[in-house]
Parts: structure tokens; sequence; C-alpha cells
């Protein structure tokens, strides 16, 4: 079942008014309780629970049926009078002094002090439950880790006691959440039971749009979310192809976190390119989220690390598949009895995935920070120039070579250009070598020492189109090329025919880069991602909002659909263009606006699924919108008043 069906048929049992409960039904580690806790916590954008009162309580920990039936009566009383954990505190100020007349008046008559106190306690009672009947169906309550329920509790009576009290009695409606094939001892008598009780089972699998929401889109980490649609690859053949249990993302980017703050205190002391940390970055995260994985898993344990010296520091695995002599006295428990490096190969690296393959090494450093939480980041940075730079540094070593040229004869001098083209031909050469090789390729070139006949200027200018359009997605990389050739530019050393067919290589992939970084800016503001809205707005200066939506798919996926997503970015127009000037920022035409009001408007004539929360959103949008329009045209009438 999809997310947005699961959230469907969730609201629909919330909004009903039967004497079932409902059951939303899910393995461990899949995120229920994650997934309904937002719910709650952000209710009032909650498609679930939006103009209801809920009610969280896990069973974990309770011992007697009572003590769970005080604690869910109280969270609900709690919950009518809306006092936090000061439950009936305007009642019972209420009800003091009278209490205390009455203990005057009784004296040392104990047993009518007693019955006086009794008749208080039921005023209190009538009147709270009063305010429980003023919110009949409205109440929803939650009673989570139903697998865990204790012994000493039977299950038919806590099956009934939600029947007959919070069903039938309160009318409250009621979510049972857990895991059932975990009910140990109990499992045939609850579905025998709970037949009466609920009437419906909701599967609950871990969904990948949660799992991009709430560990890549709005993460604290800046690596994280600039590489969020690598990860999200990443992640997604693992989805594909087996299970990932939420417990172990967060174990994985959790320890991600540590080991992304020492490689970054290591770059603001070292002039790694650009491309190099994020490389160095991603091959980082693989290492982590592969070991995680199998250790979580418990296939991997400190006892049988021994098992992964095949694979460690080396980029060559299939090899491994085909020998068989390093395969023997394996302990660990995987599919078919594997060795377990054998395993890992199989499993993970023979897929063509080039998200994978492109960044993936092993290094004892990631086995440290696994089990010991000590993380060497020289030592692992080391070990990955030897396996992912070597090409990168011999080919330094021949651009430094021609430098000192004055050193060697002819011969000499024309291999090592010979050697130079061949391994741009190889794309062994980075960004920075390339414009190196051209300066010192065109100043050979002018005092009539190239040895060579090849046309080097229309080679490079290859090599560089390669390797931009190898890195167009990452804004960070392509900005870092973009500055170092301006840097070159201003140098003047360049010929202006070189520099004008350098530039349109960066003008092509500019275009693209700017589309995609005006999509995650609005994508940013739909999502309420402020953060990342406010990193993105210094880059998305001039952006037409209204033209940008309309010529996207983000309006038929956040405006234009059944469930819209809309009231953000109606927020932020109405603040930063009704309320302040921003249009001298983000420019716009009225006409665009206008466009946009009226396939808004057409879409909800036509479109009959739209609920009335939605409905409201968009006309909402469409007030806001006019509002703008009118704005404007008071401004331009102003404007013509003073300066006619």
């Amino acid at each position: 079942m999809s997310k947005n069906s699961m959230i469907e048929s969730l609201r629909n049992y919330v909004n009903g008014n039967d004497d079932f409960a409902i059951l939303l039904n899910g393995e461990w580690g899949t995120g229920k309780t994650y997934f309904l806790k937002h719910e709650i916590d952000n209710k009032e954008e909650s498609r679930i629970f939006k103009d209801k009162i809920p009610i969280y309580l896990s069973i974990f920990g309770y011992d007697s049926l009572d003590s769970l039936k005080k604690d869910i009566t109280d969270k609900i009383y709690m919950s009518c009078f809306n006092m936090g954990n000061k439950i009936g505190k305007e009642l019972k100020k209420v009800l003091k002094p009278i209490r205390k007349e009455l203990k005057a008046m009784a004296g040392n008559h104990g047993d009518l002090f007693d019955i006086g106190n009794k008749l208080l306690a039921d005023i209190g009672s009538t009147f709270m439950r009063k305010r429980i009947e003023e919110r009949a169906g409205k109440i929803v309550v939650v009673i989570d880790d139903i697998e865990r329920i204790s012994e000493e509790i039977k299950l038919v009576d806590f099956l009934g006691y939600i029947l007959t009290d919070l069903i039938e009695d309160l009318k409250c409606r009621v979510i049972l959440v857990g895991n059932v094939s975990k009910i140990q001892n109990v499992k045939n008598d609850f579905n025998k039971i709970s037949e009466k009780i609920v009437s419906r089972v909701i599967p609950f699998s871990i969904d990948f749009s949660t799992i991009k929401d709430s560990f890549l889109d709005k993460s604290d980490n800046q690596f994280v979310r600039a590489n969020s649609d690598w990860i999200g690859k990443v992640l997604l053949i693992q989805f594909k192809t087996s299970t990932l249990n939420l417990r172990t993302l967060k174990f994985i980017f959790s320890t991600f976190e540590i080991v992304d703050q020492e490689l970054r205190e290591y770059f603001e002391n070292h002039k790694e390119s650009s491309d190099d940390k994020v490389n160095i970055e991603r091959s980082a995260f693989l290492n982590i989220f592969v070991i995680a994985i199998e250790h979580r898993e418990g296939r991997l344990t400190k006892e049988n690390l021994q098992e992964l010296r095949p694979l460690m520091n080396t980029r060559n695995f299939i090899r491994f598949t085909l020998n068989k002599g390093i395969w023997k006295n394996s302990s660990t428990n995987t599919k078919n009895n594997d060795h377990l490096a054998k395993y890992i190969v199989k499993k993970y690296h023979c897929i063509n995935r080039a998200c994978f393959d492109d960044y993936i090494f092993y290094d004892e450093q990631i086995n440290h920070i696994i089990f010991d939480l000590t993380f060497d980041s020289v030592a692992f940075i080391d070990d990955w120039y030897k396996l992912f730079k070597s090409d990168i540094k011999a080919s330094q070593v021949l651009v430094d070579k021609t430098n000192y040229f004055r050193d060697i004869d002819d011969d000499e001098f024309e291999n090592l250009q010979i050697k130079v083209l061949k391994n741009i031909d190889e794309h062994k050469m980075s960004f920075d070598q390339l414009i190196n090789v051209y300066d010192n390729f065109d100043y050979f070139e002018k005092i009539n020492l190239l040895m060579i006949h090849e046309d080097y200027q229309s080679k490079i200018l290859q090599e560089i189109e390669w390797i931009i359009t190898k890195n167009c997605k990452n804004f960070e990389i392509l900005d870092d090329y973009q500055e170092k050739w301006e840097m070159k530019k201003d140098i003047g050393l360049i010929s202006v025919d070189i520099q004008k067919k350098i530039d349109e290589i960066f003008n092509k992939f500019d275009e693209k880069a700017n589309r995609k970084r005006k999509l995650e800016f609005l994508t940013s503001i739909f999502e309420g991602n402020y953060r990342r809205t406010e990193e993105l707005s210094g880059v998305n200066t001039g952006i037409d909002f209204f033209e940008t939506l309309l010529d996207s798919g983000l309006l038929q996926k956040y405006v234009l659909t059944a469930h819209p997503r809309s009231e953000k970015f109606t927020q932020y127009i109405y603040n930063h263009f009704v309320n302040n000037n921003y249009k001298k920022i983000y420019p716009y035409k009225e006409k665009n606006i206008t466009n946009l009001c009226e396939k808004i408007k057409e879409f909800m004539r036509e479109n009959n699924s739209l609920g009335k929360i939605g409905m409201f959103n968009l006309n909402e949008l469409i007030d806001k919108l006019n509002l703008l329009i009118e704005t404007d045209q008071k401004d331009k009438m102003n404007s013509n008043y003073f300066f006619p």
C-alpha cells in the first residue's frame, strides 16, 4: 500500500463513526511510531489528525490494565482541558475552597466529610465527562507497541476495554499500532478476538518518499542535502533489492555525521578540489552504508571482521567471486553459507550501478567508526587517493615535468607532450590540469616548442566538456570549475577565441544548472524547508516564481492535485511579495500570475475529488495572488501620481 493510500485509509477511519478500532500493522523499524508522532506533532498540517484531538500512548512497560486505563483516561482529560500535565487544574481551583468549607462544617464527623468529598468528586467527574461528550468523535487514541503487551494483562480484557470504554462509551476513534507477527503465545487469540473489535488491518511499510523527506531534503547536514539525489538513488536500489530498517538508516546517517565532521575539519586545512571533497565523502558514505547494514542485520560482528580483508582497499571486487581459495573458514551465517566477503560482493557489486560502483571502497577506518567510534581522517583520505587518484597524480607529474623543458632534449620533450595528450584521451586529468596543460601548450606553440602535430586545443576542449557533463548535476563542483576558469581568464593569458569556446561550454550547462536551482528553490518553499530556501535564495535572484511554476511539473505535484500542498507557497508569496517588495529581487510578469490563477480555477471546476481542505488551500492561494496584482496596480498608480 502506498503512503498516500495508507493516509487516506487512516483519515477515512478517524472521520468515520463505526464502533470499531483500526490496526496499523508493520515490521519493527519501518517507522510506524515516527510517522504517527510526526503527524500528531504537526496535526494542523496533518491529513489524518487535523481538527481532531490525537492522544498517543505506548503499551510497553505497563504491567496492569488498571494503570494503563488510568493513564489513557488522564490523557483524554488533559487533551479536553488543554492543560498539559495539570489535569483538571481549572476544576480543582473551583472545588478546593468548597472542600475546605465542607471539612470545617463536618467537624469531627468524618463520615459527613467523606460523603461530601465523594459528592464533589462526582461533580468533577460529571464536569469532565461533559467535556468529553462535547468532543465525541474528535478524540483519536493511538495505542502503540501492542506486540509488547505484558503477560500480566489479559488480551481479552485489553481489547474489551478498547471496545466498551473507549469506542462505545467515550466515542473515541482508536488506532492500534504494532507488529502482530511478533505477538508471542497469543497470536491466534489476538486474530480471533480482534475480529470483533478491529474492522481493518492497514499494512505499514517503509516508504521511500518518507525517507527522502526525513533523512535527505530536511537534513541538517550540508553534504546530505547537496547530494540528496545521489543518496536517493543509492537508497532506492536497496529498497528494490532488499529491505531497509528505519533504525538502520538512522544509524547510517548518525555515523556518517561523525565522519563528515572529521573530513570537513581535514578539508579546512588542506587544498583538495571540490570534486575530490565530494567524491571522498561519497566513498565514506557508501562504505558506512554497506558495513552498517551488514552489522545491524547481524552478519558482521567485531569477531568476524577479518573476513572482510579480501575487500579492503581495492577497487576490483568481481575477481573475488572467481577465486575460491579466499573463501575458506567462514564463520558467518549468510545466504547459501557464503563467506562474508563473497556475500557482500554478490549483494552489492554484481549489478551495474554507477551511483554505487564509481565511489565504493572498503577501509579499516570505517570499521573503526562502526565498532569503536574512532576515525582517522588522514589515513582514510590517504587510502582514498591511492585508489581513486593514482592516474590524476601521475598526470600531475607529467604536467609538472613540462614546466622544466629546459632540462631535457627534443625527443624527451616530444614524448612528454605525447604522454600528456594520451592521458587526456584516457580521462586521466582533472579540470585544473586541463587548463594548465592548455596554458603550457599554448605557450610552447608561441615560442615554437610545440613538438606535436595534433590539434591539442580541440582535444582539451572536448575533455573539458566531458568533465563538466560528468559533474553538471553537482552545483558545488560546477561552481568551483567556473570560479577557477574566471580566475584564469582574469590573468589574461588565454586567447579570446578559446575563451569564447570554453564560455560556451559553461553557458550550455549553466542553463540546465540554473533551471535545476530554480526548481529546487521552489520545491524548498513548498516543502517548508526554510534552511534550504535561505541557502538557495542568493543564487536565484531574478527568478520569476510564477513563470517557473507554470513551466514545471511542480504545479501538478503541489497545486493541481487532489491533495494540494500549497499553503507554504501561499505564505511565502504573502510575506515576501504582498507585505514586502521582493519584486526587485524576484521580478515577475502580471500575466504569469493571471495564467496561474486561471489554471487553478479550471482545475477546481473540473476536479470532483478535491476535498474541502484542498478547496480552501487553493482559494487562499488565489486570494493572495489577486491581492498581489492589486498591490502592484496601486503601486503603479501612486508612482504615476508622484512622477507623472
